[in-house]
């Protein structure tokens, strides 16, 4: 179903198309998908698409944004294919500590916030996103809390997909010639 809603005065069909180019431009597949498919979903059956077709002679992809996912990232690189995508800015609420601020301690797999308080490991939810909760003690006592939580119990909570780390392998691709 490819019925769009867009307010109340624009409402129909309609559908996306992707492609896949060469470095010439040239369309080498395309893929149809109703248009409130988003990008990270209609991805793979265009992947599939090329796949068949000329796996083995793809070693890089250029995307755009909305294909910066977990998923993605984990396919190409496991597929021996380098990710090039552009920067996403953080989507954080105005006024408040972008996820770059909470520094992510891959050896002790915590994070540790600007008021360098400890968000410990806590568990695992059903999407794959790893959950890191304050102590909401030191969330009460901090000056920092309103740039950080509007939680009612005081406590800060980052997630971390489980394949977050194909994620930053794509992103050091984006800063290489």
């Amino acid at each position: 179903s490819g019925y769009f809603h867009k307010g109340d005065k624009e409402k129909g069909f309609a559908y996306t198309t992707s492609t896949f180019c060469d470095s010439r431009g040239f369309v080498l597949t395309q893929h149809t998908t109703p248009g409130n498919v988003h990008d990270s979903v209609s991805f793979y059956g265009m992947y599939n698409k090329l796949n068949e077709k000329i796996k083995e002679t793809v070693g890089f992809i250029s995307l755009d944004a909305g294909y910066i996912t977990p998923a993605i990232c984990k396919t190409l690189i496991n597929d021996d294919i380098v990710p090039v995508m552009p920067y996403k800015r953080p989507m954080t609420k105005k006024g408040f500590f972008k996820k770059y601020e909470y520094v992510y301690d891959e050896y002790y797999d915590e994070y540790i916030c600007p008021n360098n308080k400890l968000l410990p490991y806590s568990s695992t939810n059903r999407e794959g996103y790893k959950e890191y909760k304050s102590n909401p003690n030191d969330c009460k006592k901090c000056n920092l809390i309103n740039k950080c939580t509007h939680s009612i119990n005081n406590q800060k909570v980052e997630t971390r997909h489980i394949w977050n780390e194909y994620v930053e392998k794509a992103n050091e691709h984006r800063n290489k010639p």
